[in-house]
């Protein structure tokens, strides 16, 4: 199985250039994709509505601005490991983001 993950993520550049003309880095696009993940599973875990905007910003605000270097070598190092962005996400969230009760 590992030769199948490794096969899965090397190689893949996530570059891409925007709608607008925009070079968007491989770094970038990865970033970007893991705080979606995260926002994701935070919208699920707090029953956050898709048409409530306002708390969907409070939450993209506060993962940019909980989003430390550290937290993003350590998502570098898992995806250059072969994990994927969502399990990525997943781990973070719950070392990072969750809320322990």
């Amino acid at each position: 199985m590992k030769h199948l993950t490794n096969f899965i993520n090397e190689g893949i550049d996530l570059s891409y250039t925007s709608f607008f003309g925009e070079k968007v880095t491989h770094n970038e696009a990865l970033q970007s994709n893991i705080r979606d993940s995260i926002l994701n599973i935070i919208m699920n875990e707090n029953r956050i509505s898709e048409k409530s905007f306002s708390e969907i910003d409070n939450q993209i605000n506060n993962i940019k601005e909980t989003f430390t270097t550290e937290m993003y070598s350590e998502a570098f190092k898992m995806y250059e490991e072969g994990k994927r962005i969502n399990y990525i996400g997943e781990i973070l969230y719950d070392k990072y983001f969750k809320i322990h009760k």
